[in-house]
């Protein structure tokens, strides 16, 4: 349900697509575990970029240590860090005042680490809520319009998967299935539904579709 999902993000000029995708399915997990909406529980990407220090900010970083600094450190909703607004870039880590605004992850919310996984592994686990998937992005990603985006349209950097280099972090929120009248269906089974934080006015409003190979 889309009231499960959080709006769609922009990270700008900081490489902050880890902080966005771990804050985005945190989200999604606590609106769905408590039969609420996304909007009731925000939480500050700013404080999480300013102030994990496990991550590298605007270079780059890891959904599971972000998960691991809400349990240890804990999150605040945006308005209650003193940056109130995404600021596109890493800034001091700044005291919250009012300690009672901070929240720490509950157990049942603990992110697994890094696990490689098939196709229906992913599908299921989508099902249930949305998930952070570590992707290799080259610069024609950048490029996508509409449709389903596969290999052929946009080569990974290298034609060999163990030496792919993961460089964007995407939210899975869904999947579907390519139809005989696709142009898309004599390679692709269906495709993933991601959204990546690139604004809503990238791709098919911030999302893309991605394809399943055969």
């Amino acid at each position: 349900k889309t009231d499960k999902l959080s709006p769609v993000s922009d990270q700008l000029g900081c490489k902050a697509h880890w902080a966005v995708s771990a804050v985005e399915t945190l989200e999604s997990a606590i609106a769905i575990k408590k039969n609420g909406t996304a909007a009731d529980t925000r939480i500050s990407v700013q404080h999480l970029i300013d102030c994990d220090s496990t991550n590298v900010g605007c270079v780059g970083g890891w959904p599971a240590r972000a998960w691991k600094f809400f349990q240890k450190i804990g999150y605040v909703a945006p308005e209650a860090y003193p940056y109130k607004q995404y600021l596109g870039a890493k800034r001091q880590c700044l005291a919250i005042k009012d300690k009672t605004t901070i929240k720490k992850l509950d157990s049942e919310f603990r992110g697994r680490q890094y696990v490689t996984l098939k196709v229906d592994q992913l599908k299921q686990l989508v099902q249930i809520q949305p998930v952070s998937v570590a992707v290799n992005a080259p610069p024609c990603f950048r490029l996508y319009k509409r449709g389903v985006i596969s290999h052929y349209d946009c080569p990974c950097t290298s034609a060999s998967f163990d030496e792919v280099e993961v460089n964007e972090i995407i939210t899975v929120v869904g999947f579907g299935q390519t139809k005989q009248t696709d142009k898309e269906y004599t390679y692709c089974s269906g495709y993933w539904i991601a959204r990546p934080s690139f604004g809503a006015t990238w791709g098919e409003n911030g999302y893309v579709r991605m394809c399943i190979p055969r």
